[in-house]
C-alpha cells in the first residue's frame, strides 16, 4: 500500500513529460528526487531502477502525442519543489509560485 502512495504521484508526473522542454530522463529524475525527498526512507529501493525506465519510456511515448504543450508542463513541473507544486502543472503551464 506504501508504494501506491508514491507511484499514483509518479504515473500523473508522467504524462507531463514532452520534447522542447527537459529531456525525458531529466525529467523523471526530478520526479524521483521529489518523490524521494517527500517519502524519505518510505520510498522503497526495490525497482526503482525498473520505474525510472518506464517513466523516460512513458515520457518518450508523450513527447510524441505533442511535444508543444507538454513541453510547456514538463517545463513547469521542473520549476517546482515539491510533488504537490508539480501536479498542478497538469492543468496549467506557467511555473508555480514561489
Amino acid at each position: 500500500m506504501k508504494i501506491a502512495r508514491f507511484l499514483l504521484p509518479l504515473a500523473a508526473a508522467i504524462s507531463l513529460s514532452a520534447c522542447g522542454g527537459p529531456s525525458p530522463e531529466k525529467l523523471c529524475d526530478h520526479v524521483f528526487t521529489l518523490v524521494k525527498k517527500e517519502a524519505g526512507d518510505a520510498m522503497p529501493e526495490d525497482g526503482m531502477k525498473e520505474m525510472k525506465e518506464k517513466c523516460v519510456a512513458d515520457a518518450k511515448k508523450e513527447m510524441e502525442k505533442d511535444s508543444e504543450g507538454f513541453a510547456k508542463k514538463a517545463k513547469c513541473f521542473m520549476a517546482a519543489n515539491s510533488m504537490e507544486e508539480g501536479m498542478k502543472c497538469d492543468s496549467k503551464s506557467e511555473p508555480p509560485a514561489e
